[in-house]
C-alpha cells in the first residue's frame, strides 16, 4: 500500500478546522510568528505529507496487514528484538550507564533516531526553531511548481507549502498526567496513608522526612510497573518528555520515562506517542508556509545576522542539529589545544 498524502490546501482546511492557518507572505509570518502559539512543535517540508510514525510507515508500505497482524505487534517484536541483538548490546550499554534495564520507551527513542528504526513516536522540539529548520531544509522553491492545482484556487498548489504543526500542551495529555489520571485511586490510597503516619510522627522531622521519601519511592514504582507495560495499554496521543530533575524536589527521577539521546537533546526534542493503527496524527494546529517565504525565514529566523527572534541568537545548522560525536570530540581537542597554546 502506499501512505495517503494531503491532495490540496482545501482538503487540509476542512480537515483541520479552526486549527489551520495559511501563510503567504513574510509579513503574515513575522505577524503569526510574534504571536504565542503553542508549546510543542513539529516541521515538515512538503505540505502534502501526513504525520505518520516510523512504525506506521514500514507496516503500511509493507503490507503487513496481509499477515493479519497490527503496528503494535511490529513494535513489540522490535523491542523484544533490540533487547538481545548482537549479544544483547544495547540492553547492557544502557543497564551498565544507568544502573538500570532500559525501558521500552528509551529503546524505542534509540531505534526513532536510526537508519530504518520504527517506532509508534514523532518527533517534536520545544523550540519553534528548530521546527523551522526542520521544515525548511532541503526545501527548494525553485523547482516547486505544479499542474495539479487546489480545488480553492487554480494559484495556489499544496506543492508550494511547507508545514508547521503545534501542540499548545493544553490539549494533549503529557506522560506524567497520564501516570496520575491512570493510577489515581491507587497512588492517592498509598498517600493517605503516608500522610497519617507523617501526621503522627510530625514530632521528628527526621522521620517525616524517611517517610516522605519512601512515599516517593513507592509511587515511583506503581509507575515503573505501568510504564514498562506501556506497549500493551490503549492510551493514544501522549506527549512524552524526559523528567527534570531540576524540578523534582526529591532528586529522584522516574527512570523509564528516560528518552533522551544526543540528537533528542540538541534538537530540545520529545516525542508524541501515537498509537493509533493506521490513522495519521491530525489532532493538532497546522500552519501551511508558502516555500517562497522559506529563504526569508532563513535569512531572518535561522541565521545569527540580523535574527527577529528574541531567542538566543545562534545560527542552526545540520551539526548542531544533527551532532556528531566524532567532531564533538575533535572540537574539543582543538579547543584544549588552542587554550594551552594561548595561555603560554
Amino acid at each position: 500500500m502506499k501512505l495517503e498524502q494531503y491532495s490540496s490546501l482545501h482538503e487540509k482546511a476542512i480537515i483541520f478546522k479552526n486549527k489551520y492557518k495559511k501563510i503567504d507572505s513574510c509579513e503574515a509570518f513575522d505577524r503569526w510568528f510574534s504571536g504565542n502559539h503553542g508549546k510543542y512543535f513539529r516541521g515538515i517540508k512538503e505540505a502534502k505529507y501526513k504525520n505518520y510514525t516510523s512504525a506506521q510507515r514500514l507496516f503500511i508500505t509493507h503490507d503487513l496487514h496481509i499477515h493479519n497482524v497490527s503496528v503494535i505487534d511490529l513494535v513489540k517484536e522490535q523491542v523484544k528484538s533490540l533487547r538481545i541483538v548482537r549479544g544483547g548490546l544495547l540492553n547492557s550499554y544502557y543497564s551498565s550507564l544507568l544502573y538500570f534495564e532500559p525501558s521500552d520507551l528509551l529503546l524505542l527513542s534509540y531505534a526513532q533516531h536510526q537508519k530504518k528504526g520504527i517506532a509508534p513516536l514523532l518527533d517534536f522540539t520545544l523550540d519553534r526553531r528548530v521546527a523551522l529548520f526542520f521544515m525548511s531544509d532541503g526545501c527548494d522553491f525553485s523547482s516547486c511548481g505544479s499542474s495539479a492545482m487546489d480545488n480553492d484556487s487554480a494559484s495556489l498548489s499544496i506543492e508550494n507549502y511547507s508545514s508547521l504543526y503545534y501542540l499548545t500542551g493544553r490539549n494533549k495529555l503529557t506522560m506524567e498526567e497520564v501516570l496520575e489520571t491512570e493510577l489515581g485511586a491507587k497512588l492517592n490510597k498509598i498517600r493517605n496513608l503516608y500522610k497519617e503516619r507523617i501526621k503522627n510522627d510530625s514530632h521528628d522531622s527526621s522521620y517525616s522526612q524517611y517517610l516522605n521519601r519512601q512515599l516517593l519511592i513507592n509511587e515511583l514504582r506503581i509507575k515503573d510497573k505501568f510504564i514498562k507495560q506501556i506497549l500493551s495499554s490503549d492510551i493514544k496521543d501522549m506527549i512524552i518528555e524526559s523528567p527534570k530533575r531540576d524540578n523534582d524536589k526529591s532528586g529522584i527521577v522516574l527512570p523509564r520515562i528516560m528518552i533522551s539521546n544526543l540528537n533528542i537533546t540538541a534538537q530540545k526534542g520529545c516525542f508524541v506517542y501515537h498509537n493509533n493503527g493506521l490513522h495519521p496524527f491530525e489532532d493538532l494546529y497546522c500552519v501551511d508556509i508558502h516555500k517562497s517565504v522559506i529563504p526569508y525565514i532563513r535569512k531572518y529566523y535561522l541565521s545569527l545576522n540580523q535574527n527577529k527572534t528574541k531567542s538566543p541568537s545562534y545560527t542552526l545548522t545540520s551539526s548542531l542539529i544533527y551532532p556528531n560525536s566524532s567532531i564533538i570530540v575533535e572540537e574539543s581537542i582543538n579547543d584544549a589545544l588552542s587554550e594551552l597554546i594561548c595561555e603560554k
